[in-house]
C-alpha cells in the first residue's frame, strides 16, 4: 500500500505556522528561568523540524535543527537565556517562516538574512559572537589565498536524503495521532 504524503502537507503547513506563532509570542514573553516556556518553544521547533524532514523540506530541517540545538542548550541549563539569544531566536522565527513559505511554493529560499542568521546561530553555539555575519561574496572568495582552497580540500559535505519509504512508520503514527 502506497501513501501519498503530499496530502499531509497542508496539515504540516498549518501546524508549522501555529508553532511559529507560539514560538514568537513565547520568546517575546520569555523571562529568565522560564523553563516551561523554553520547553514549549523547543517542542514547536522540534515538530517543525520533524515535519519538514518528513516532506523533504531540507532547508527548513537544516535551519530549524540549529535553532533547536540552541533551545536545547537553554532548556537543559548549558546556556543562559540572554536577550541577545532571544533576539537571535526571534529573527530565526522569521527565517523559518520564509523557508516554509518557499517550501510551500516548491522553491528554494535564497534570502540573505537566512544565511546570516544561520551563521550567527552556529557561531553562538561554538561560543563565538552571535552577531550576524554576512557570508563572503563570490569575488571575495576567489580573492582569498591558496591556503583556503587547500583547507577546503579536506572538507567533505555529506547529504543524506532518504526515500519517503523510510518515513512511513513515523508518518502512520502521525496520521493516527492527528485524527
Amino acid at each position: 500500500m502506497s501513501i501519498d504524503l503530499s496530502q499531509f502537507i497542508p496539515t504540516f503547513l498549518e501546524e508549522s505556522y501555529e508553532g511559529l506563532e507560539l514560538m514568537e509570542s513565547s520568546l517575546l514573553n520569555l523571562e529568565q528561568g522560564g523553563e516551561d516556556t523554553i520547553n514549549a518553544i523547543f517542542r514547536a521547533a522540534h515538530s517543525i523540524k520533524g515535519g519538514a524532514g518528513t516532506f523533504g523540506f531540507n532547508q527548513v530541517t537544516d535551519f530549524t535543527h540549529e535553532v533547536e540545538t540552541l533551545l536545547d542548550e537553554m532548556r537543559d541549563g548549558r546556556r543562559q537565556v540572554e536577550q541577545s539569544s532571544v533576539n537571535l531566536l526571534l529573527k530565526s522565527v522569521d527565517c523559518i517562516r520564509l523557508l516554509i513559505d518557499a517550501a510551500k511554493d516548491g522553491q528554494e529560499c535564497s534570502e540573505p538574512s537566512i544565511e546570516e542568521n544561520f551563521t550567527a546561530i552556529q557561531a553562538l553555539l561554538k561560543g563565538e559572537s552571535a552577531e550576524p555575519v554576512s557570508a563572503p561574496t563570490a569575488s571575495e572568495m576567489s580573492a582569498q589565498p591558496d591556503e583556503t582552497s587547500a583547507s577546503q580540500s579536506n572538507t567533505w559535505l555529506i547529504e543524506f536524503i532518504p526515500s519517503h519509504e523510510i518515513y512511513k512508520p513515523a508518518m502512520m503514527s502521525y496520521v493516527f495521532l492527528a485524527h
